[in-house]
């Protein structure tokens, strides 16, 4: 039967380069029992037709994809994200930009990579706290390399029925595998954990094993990303499997104004305000300074005030003035007048903050 594969192969690509709608409709109509009969070349034709220019690939996976679902619970397999052409990359510190820059730049030079016997980067690990820009750096990505980001859905994925999770796994990747594009593994560490663990179960061994070869023989024309923010429980074997580990850490104090001026971005505000507010948001993912700012443009709306009073009520509806080192007391004082002063009155000051106007006052008299 071998001859047969390799004969329908050759004349899926022949259909594909010719984009024969005819012959690739009869394709896709067989698709589904190609698919159920012999997975593998299910895989191989799809890819075939993704990579020779024709415009079957996406249609078949779409229709493939009614049956990626978790036989238990009826949800699906893979999730496909809508990402703009023009998505803007998360604002990010210089060393992590650069480091995604590259890989970017390797990806976007794969055919002069191969040429020259180079195999480009297929595999990309993301770690960061919750909030950092994983899944927005995963869809910029997907914008810049112009492919489409599918995602694995954890909640379908898992199973408490013996076996199910892996054959999940291999049954989703498979379908991944079947056009090009960037797959995301996000809360990867709750499929790759370290196999020696004292919970661990034999499931979950087989689901790391699993990975790990489809990792290991990944496509070089799609990518898989795995994003985490506990590195630390992966298994260590997946360290050499992912071409690039990239952390992301919480935004210093510039990154966080960046990412405060930006979301606030119709309204001028003072940057000696915002430097101050970032400086009291330390510890603020990105998607916390983002909901920070719509908060306080809301507020602004509904109340009908200045945005910079929304802004500073609600730095005191979060924080205690009261706990202000003396000399944080000063800035936060001195930029609020510096930024707006007659607006900023120690009156206003004193009602915003939730302190007594005599407190501001010698605050006030103190930075003179």
């Amino acid at each position: 039967m071998q001859h047969v594969t390799e004969l329908l192969e050759e004349l899926t690509a022949m259909a594909s380069r010719r984009n024969d709608r005819e012959a690739l409709t009869v394709i896709r109509k067989k698709f589904k029992r190609i698919h159920a009969e012999n997975p593998d070349l299910a895989v191989r034709l799809s890819r075939i037709i993704s990579t020779t220019g024709g415009t079957g690939a996406t249609r078949s996976f779409q229709k493939l994809g009614h049956e990626l679902r978790d036989q238990d619970s009826g949800l699906e397999l893979i999730q496909r994200f809508e990402v703009p052409k023009d998505f803007e990359c998360p604002i990010l510190p210089a060393k992590t930009k650069d480091e995604i820059s590259r890989f970017v730049l390797e990806r976007q030079n794969a055919h002069l990579l191969k040429a020259n016997g180079v195999l480009p980067p297929s595999s990309l690990a993301l770690m960061g706290r919750p909030g950092t820009g994983k899944t927005s750096l995963s869809m910029w990505l997907a914008s810049q390399l112009e492919l489409p980001l599918l995602s694995l859905n954890l909640a379908a994925v898992i199973t408490s029925y013996l076996g199910q999770t892996g054959h999940n796994i291999k049954k989703a990747l498979d379908a991944a595998k079947s056009e090009r594009c960037i797959l995301l593994l996000d809360e990867f560490d709750a499929l790759g954990a370290q196999r020696n663990s004292d919970n661990d179960v034999g499931e979950m061994k087989r689901v790391v094993t699993v990975l790990l070869q489809e990792i290991e023989n990944w496509p070089d024309d799609s990518i898989i990303i795995a994003a985490t923010n506990m590195p630390e429980s992966i298994d260590h074997a997946f360290k050499r499997r992912f071409s690039k580990w990239i952390e992301i850490p919480l935004p210093d104090t510039d990154v966080r104004q960046k990412i405060l001026q930006k979301y606030i971005s119709n309204n001028k505000i003072s940057p000696t305000l915002t430097h101050l507010i970032a400086e009291i948001l330390e510890s603020s993912s990105g998607a916390d300074i983002k909901e920070y700012a719509r908060r306080s443009k809301a507020r602004a709306i509904v109340d009908n005030i200045r945005i910079e009073e929304a802004m500073m009520s609600e730095i005191a509806a979060e924080i205690d003035f009261n706990e202000f080192s003396e000399t944080a007391k000063r800035s936060f004082v001195t930029a609020a007048r510096s930024s707006n002063p007659r607006f900023f009155t120690l009156r206003k000051l004193a009602e915003i903050i939730g302190v007594s106007h005599t407190t501001i006052s010698r605050i006030a008299k103190s930075t003179e």
